[in-house]
Protein backbone atom coordinates (compact mmCIF):
# COMPACT_ATOMS: atom_id res chain seq x y z
CA UNK A 1 0.00 0.00 0.00
CA UNK A 2 1.71 3.28 -0.50
CA UNK A 3 1.08 6.02 1.65
CA UNK A 4 0.75 9.83 0.88
CA UNK A 5 3.99 11.60 1.59
CA UNK A 6 1.43 14.64 3.57
CA UNK A 7 -0.19 12.18 5.42
CA UNK A 8 3.51 10.31 6.21
CA UNK A 9 4.60 13.87 7.28
CA UNK A 10 1.82 14.12 9.19
CA UNK A 11 1.66 10.77 11.41
CA UNK A 12 5.53 11.72 11.79
CA UNK A 13 5.39 15.05 13.21
CA UNK A 14 2.21 14.36 15.44
CA UNK A 15 3.77 12.01 17.05
CA UNK A 16 7.00 11.68 19.67
CA UNK A 17 10.44 11.71 18.12
CA UNK A 18 13.40 10.02 20.10
CA UNK A 19 16.63 10.72 20.25
CA UNK A 20 18.98 7.67 19.24
CA UNK A 21 22.53 8.46 18.33
CA UNK A 22 24.96 10.74 17.50
CA UNK A 23 27.08 10.47 14.78
CA UNK A 24 29.15 12.61 11.82
CA UNK A 25 28.09 15.61 13.16
CA UNK A 26 24.27 14.85 13.52
CA UNK A 27 21.87 14.10 16.17
CA UNK A 28 19.76 11.02 14.72
CA UNK A 29 16.25 10.99 16.22
CA UNK A 30 13.63 8.03 15.93
CA UNK A 31 10.25 8.42 15.04
CA UNK A 32 7.46 6.82 16.57
CA UNK A 33 6.70 5.10 13.16
CA UNK A 34 10.61 3.77 13.75
CA UNK A 35 11.98 6.12 10.83
CA UNK A 36 14.74 7.79 11.46
CA UNK A 37 16.23 11.24 10.56
CA UNK A 38 19.78 13.42 11.43
CA UNK A 39 19.48 16.98 12.63
CA UNK A 40 23.11 18.44 11.61
CA UNK A 41 24.52 20.49 14.42
CA UNK A 42 25.69 22.68 12.01
CA UNK A 43 22.18 23.46 11.54
CA UNK A 44 20.94 23.69 14.65
CA UNK A 45 21.54 28.20 15.53
CA UNK A 46 18.45 29.67 16.31
CA UNK A 47 16.50 26.41 15.94
CA UNK A 48 14.73 27.13 18.98
CA UNK A 49 16.37 30.42 20.32
CA UNK A 50 19.51 31.35 20.93
CA UNK A 51 21.17 28.66 23.04
CA UNK A 52 18.96 25.21 21.27
CA UNK A 53 18.52 22.28 23.65
CA UNK A 54 17.98 18.90 22.46
CA UNK A 55 16.49 16.77 24.26
CA UNK A 56 16.04 13.49 24.56
CA UNK A 57 12.01 12.90 23.92
CA UNK A 58 10.50 15.56 22.26
CA UNK A 59 7.57 16.70 19.99
CA UNK A 60 7.36 15.77 16.31
CA UNK A 61 6.47 19.06 15.25
CA UNK A 62 9.33 21.12 16.68
CA UNK A 63 11.46 18.44 14.61
CA UNK A 64 9.41 19.30 11.01
CA UNK A 65 12.56 21.07 9.35
CA UNK A 66 14.39 18.26 9.62
CA UNK A 67 11.71 15.61 9.53
CA UNK A 68 10.93 17.11 5.86
CA UNK A 69 14.32 17.58 4.59
CA UNK A 70 15.09 14.21 4.64
CA UNK A 71 12.21 12.77 3.40
CA UNK A 72 12.86 15.03 0.46
CA UNK A 73 16.29 13.61 0.34
CA UNK A 74 15.77 10.00 0.82
CA UNK A 75 12.73 10.92 -2.10
CA UNK A 76 15.69 11.96 -4.15
CA UNK A 77 17.71 9.26 -3.89
CA UNK A 78 14.94 6.51 -4.72
CA UNK A 79 14.54 8.42 -7.70
CA UNK A 80 17.69 8.28 -8.82
CA UNK A 81 18.71 4.53 -7.82
CA UNK A 82 15.64 4.02 -9.95
CA UNK A 83 17.05 5.28 -13.00
CA UNK A 84 18.72 2.78 -15.49
CA UNK A 85 17.28 -0.12 -13.88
Amino acid sequence: MTTHKGSCLTRRVRGPVHFSFYRDGALWYVCEDGWEFPVPVSDTDNAQGASPTFLRDDKGITFMRWIRRHMAEEKRWREGSSVGV
